[in-house]
């Protein structure tokens, strides 16, 4: 977030929180730290969800449902994953895919940027 808010003065982050008051409070924690401001939006409301994409200009998500969402709103985005160190292993050295999120994997093509694991 320090190099975001360097580069991009008049930041405002946004976070669709799913609904778990532990969820709700670690991530509160967290950005409560960061140098810019953070909007939470509750899970559940999905008009304030939607409000939020509508003003956004860039999303860094997780896959499948997200990503589908930030390209129907034609919201660019980027798929970002961390997992435990087995998991990331198997992914990189077992499996047989090219991409981990769902409309790379539908158009089988790179449309959206994946940040995998480290």
């Amino acid at each position: 977030m320090d190099l975001l808010k360097e580069s991009f003065l008049e930041l405002v982050t946004v976070i669709h929180v799913a609904s778990n008051r532990h969820v709700e409070s670690y991530i509160d924690g967290v950005v409560s730290k960061w140098p810019v401001p953070a909007i939470l939006v509750p899970g559940g409301s999905h008009h304030l969800k939607y409000d939020a994409l509508s003003a956004s200009k860039v999303s860094l998500c997780t896959s499948d449902t997200v990503a589908v969402e930030m390209q129907l709103a034609h919201v660019p985005c980027v798929v970002a994953y961390r997992a435990h160190f087995l998991t990331e292993w198997f992914i990189r050295y077992k499996a047989k895919i090219c991409y981990v999120s769902l409309p790379n994997i539908l158009m089988d093509s790179a449309i959206i940027p994946e940040a995998l694991f480290q």
